[in-house]
């Protein structure tokens, strides 16, 4: 009767356990297991970057955009590549590494260097583990007609350089150029119609503002826009 009394008390505690979805005498367990859920989810600062007009073979500035991870789980990214007509006009400089913490974000730059007058235009396209990868920033800029002149540094130190440009040799002309400069010594004329010839002399001005006809003036040398 003891032993019979101990079996029947074993018997309900299974009973008791298994109703609360316990497993009893080796039997598996049927309670759900909890997993965490993680989404990936990006957002850029721009869909589309422009960068206006910029002559023909030269470097324009570089221009931001940012990539933000706005989901909960880490973006990972595999890759930039530039698509479209002009893809090889621009190119691209970044701090975002293979991946990107939730919420976190980090920089792409770039540059347009047009090879050709006229509109030019291509796609960024980022990939990742994100929905709709590639994550794509249209891009734009114009190639302008240019004339590239480039001078000897003047032995006066610290001083301004002023281009002159006619359409005749002879004279220094009466108004500089808005020449867009880009080193010390070099700079581009983009305001040029294809086909003209332009002639110029470049004026070096002391750094104290002094008028032009304190300046000292280059040769002049001529050049056919393309």
């Amino acid at each position: 009767m003891g032993l019979r009394g101990h079996a029947g008390m074993i018997l309900g505690a299974c009973l008791a356990l298994a109703a609360l979805g316990t497993s009893c005498g080796g039997g598996s367990s049927s309670t759900p297991q909890v997993t965490q859920v993680t989404s990936v989810s990006v957002t850029l600062s721009s869909a589309s970057v422009s960068f206006g007009s910029q002559p023909v073979g030269t470097t324009s500035d570089a221009q931001p955009a940012t990539v933000t991870n706005t989901g909960t789980g880490t973006l990972s990214i595999t890759g930039f590549s530039f698509t479209g007509a002009n893809a090889s006009d621009f190119a691209e400089a970044d701090t975002c590494g293979a991946s990107i913490a939730s919420g976190a974000n980090c920089t792409i730059t770039v540059m347009f260097t047009p090879s050709a007058a006229g509109t030019r235009a291509a796609t960024l396209d980022i990939s990742d583990n994100a929905s709709g990868s590639p994550q794509s920033v249209s891009l734009t800029g114009e190639g302008a007609h240019d004339v590239v002149l480039t001078w000897t540094a003047s032995p006066t130190p610290e001083v301004t350089y002023i281009v002159f440009r006619g359409t005749s040799p002879g004279g220094e002309g009466p108004t500089p150029v808005s020449c867009i400069f880009i080193s010390g010594t070099s700079c581009a004329d983009a305001n040029v119609t294809s086909g003209i010839t332009y002639y110029y002399v470049v004026a070096a001005v002391p750094g104290n503002g002094a008028a032009q006809a304190q300046s000292t003036f280059s040769n002049e040398s001529s050049a056919t826009a393309p």
